[in-house]
């Protein structure tokens, strides 16, 4: 197994740190609610918020913590927070450069969109060294194409 660490940007840190900043403050103006009103509407929703919030609170965290892209004898797999995306080789045809914005497997400005055959939401990487991870790439995947930004 073969490991690359996502390249982090300061864009991505603050847009990351500012929907967490963002619900923790719904938390704790959730459980302010909880305690200060005695309507049990409320109380339900304001828990049902701290919920939703603490969820979001816990996905941003683990995506700045772990996303990374793993190669493996036969499949590549990508890392992104609490979730997982395995590739066979075969399904993977092309990298394509990409500006979008928020991309959760992607922790930088600069990334690639990985083109590959079948079913699945698109899928955005932005390696840390991205020379040697395209080198790695091309290993498996012999007729891999790099195509610049559309």
């Amino acid at each position: 197994m073969i490991k690359y660490n996502s390249r982090r940007d300061l864009l991505t840190l603050i847009m990351f740190s500012l929907g967490i900043i963002a619900s923790l403050a719904v938390v704790v103006i959730g459980l302010i609610i909880t305690v200060a009103v005695p309507d049990m509407m409320s109380k339900i929703l304001a828990m049902t918020c701290i919920g939703l919030a603490g969820a979001a609170v816990a996905s941003l965290t683990a995506n700045l913590v772990r996303t990374d892209y793993l190669f493996f004898d036969n499949f590549f797999q990508i890392r992104g927070g609490l979730s997982k995306k395995q590739l066979s080789y075969k399904q993977i045809y092309a990298l394509q450069k990409s500006k979008k914005m928020f991309c959760l497997n992607a922790l930088a400005k600069d990334k690639f969109e990985i083109l590959y055959r079948g079913e699945g939401p698109r899928i955005f990487i932005s390696p840390e060294n991205e020379e040697a991870f395209i080198k790695e790439l091309k290993k498996h995947c012999k007729n891999l194409q790099i195509r610049p930004l559309e």
